[in-house]
């Protein structure tokens, strides 16, 4: 696995419900102790999620059962292997207000804040892993 850019390891996520004026849903912070860790820490109710960062995939373990991200596409039960969560990437669309970038399935709604949040986070830390872009003159 590349080693991430070491000016973003210290991005703090803070999610919210609805928009940046709705109640705080969870924040997410790189895990001092683990390296390609991120601990979800969600507000109500308290619940901690250490998020494994690894080559094209993301694991965590919630209420007794594992899950994994297959890259930003599909979320799949361990256990049984079955997708409960998918993303679909639509084009661009909205206003700067608001920018839509797709869609998000979820089969197991009473996870549901979980699997979006766990969503938003693998998708922005890849970005963080993936550093800067820089072009030559």
């Amino acid at each position: 696995m590349r080693e991430p850019d070491v000016s973003h390891n210290d991005t703090k996520l803070i999610i919210h419900r609805g928009g940046k004026d709705g109640p705080i849903l969870a924040t997410a912070d790189p895990c001092d102790m683990k390296k390609y860790q991120t601990d979800i820490r969600f507000a109500d109710p308290p619940l901690l999620i250490p998020l494994q960062h690894k080559h094209h995939s993301h694991h965590y373990e919630c209420k007794g059962s594992w899950f994994h991200w297959k890259g930003h596409k599909e979320l799949l039960d361990d256990s049984n292997h079955v997708v409960v969560a998918k993303f679909h990437a639509s084009p661009f669309e909205g206003t700067i207000e608001t920018l839509e970038v797709g869609t998000l399935s979820i089969g197991i709604k009473e996870e549901q804040d979980i699997a979006v949040v766990t969503a938003l986070v693998v998708q922005e830390r890849d970005e963080e892993y993936q550093g800067a872009v820089i072009f030559p003159n």
